[in-house]
């Protein structure tokens, strides 16, 4: 692929992309920019690119962009080029447009963890492998979605793929991927999840082993009990028996624990 002609959307961009192809809202980049920053480059078709991109795709500025060489092309308030040694491999990209690819969420995911703390990281990975996507023009911040996008074990994969990302910010990611949990239902719970399962170092309790939406199948008294036979806590410490609800006293009945609205 020529880099005079193909554009590649990586990293933050990408997984906005991801968020928007399923619903979510962002602001547009008219919204963000001043005319005068806008209209700075209008001569420049590489820049007209971008905003097309920008208005084409809903996404917010700035655009990042993956670059083919280090130094081929300038940051702007709309663009920024991210250069990695380590080019996509077969199926990193999937094709928009007419020389328009994005990453994968996988990879992108991977991209944007470089530079980023553990935190940041294992919010990442607890929104894209749970059940909400970020949403910032929606009234709740973030939209629920049927199944989460990736899995522990595919983002995994792409952390440790030397051949797709640096390898040099190897331990945050996977300091973050130790802690992180499937089915994350809402932003607040990947939070309190965040806080009690960080390392103690990096601002959390250390909590080992705390998994979220978790079906527990009821024995017959207890199901008496609640009226249901299977609950779904929204956090499950296994090894210490113990349900917990981060903002009620009710456990969710089967089929209701997430919904479409963002609830």
């Amino acid at each position: 692929m020529s880099h005079q002609s193909t554009m590649i959307i990586c990293g933050n961009s990408a997984l906005d992309y991801h968020r928007v192809s399923n619903g979510a809202q962002f602001p547009g980049y008219e919204e963000i920019l001043v005319r005068s920053i806008r209209t700075i480059r209008k001569h420049d078709q590489h820049f007209k690119r971008v905003v097309e991109v920008l208005d084409q795709l809903d996404l917010p500025a700035p655009l990042h962009l993956l670059s083919t060489g280090p130094g081929d092309r300038k940051n702007s308030v709309l663009a920024k080029y991210h250069y990695y040694a380590q080019q996509p491999q077969v199926g990193d990209l999937i094709k928009l447009d007419e020389n328009i690819y994005v990453c994968a969420p996988e990879l992108a995911l991977a991209q944007a963890s470089v530079r980023a703390g553990i935190a940041a990281i294992d919010l990442l990975i607890l929104e894209f492998c749970g059940t909400y996507l970020l949403s910032p023009r929606s009234d709740s911040g973030f939209i629920g979605t049927s199944a989460p996008l990736l899995t522990l074990a595919q983002i995994e994969q792409a952390f440790k793929d030397k051949k797709r990302v640096p390898g040099y910010a190897m331990q945050p990611r996977l300091q973050a991927l130790e802690v992180a949990a499937e089915n994350s239902n809402s932003p607040a719970e990947s939070a309190v999840h965040a806080i009690l399962s960080l390392p103690v170092g990096y601002g959390g309790y250390g909590v080992s082993g705390i998994e979220l939406n978790r079906k527990i199948p009821l024995d017959s008294k207890a199901a008496r009990m609640v009226g249901v036979d299977a609950i779904r806590p929204d956090f499950f410490i296994g090894k210490a028996n113990t349900v917990g609800e981060y903002k009620s006293l009710m456990y969710h009945p089967e089929g209701t624990w997430t919904t479409t609205t963002g609830e």
